[in-house]
């Protein structure tokens, strides 16, 4: 492959639309598991935890508005992990590519998100294809 055609298939690539990319199907029964923030059992000098809860934030991928606030509470940890079922993840709009972040929330603030998540989203019907380019009718 010469580098003119490897570009030329870097530039498809990155303009390739949003329904085309791959994501991980969610459905009511998924889970969201991230690692607890390092003040997840800590109190401060009065026996006030540090961390209250965790909010999950869910934006469509590549922008900004969140399209769903979830507060998870503050579960126990399992194997060192917070793994908690979020049934709305199963009610997002359907063949819309998502990801979550994470923020610990307690007396003293929210913390910085986490980064954002793999790519999720609920599947439903595909679109309708695109029209093919041209055609022509040939003797």
């Amino acid at each position: 492959m010469t580098l003119r055609s490897l570009l030329a298939l870097l530039v498809l690539a990155a303009a390739s639309p949003a329904w085309a990319q791959t994501a991980t199907p969610v459905t009511a029964t998924s889970h969201v598991i991230f690692d607890p923030s390092p003040d997840h059992a800590i109190a401060d000098a009065f026996g006030v935890a540090v961390v209250a809860s965790y909010d999950l934030r869910v934006v469509v991928q590549g922008g900004t508005t969140v399209v769903l606030t979830k507060n998870l509470g503050k579960p126990a940890l399992a194997a060192g992990k917070v793994d908690v079922v979020v049934p709305e993840l199963g009610k997002l709009a359907t063949n819309v590519v998502h990801t979550a972040t994470v923020v610990a929330v307690g007396p003293g603030g929210t913390s910085v998100p986490t980064a954002a998540s793999n790519p999720f989203g609920v599947p439903g019907t595909p679109p309708a294809p695109r029209a093919p380019a041209a055609v022509q009718v040939a003797p």
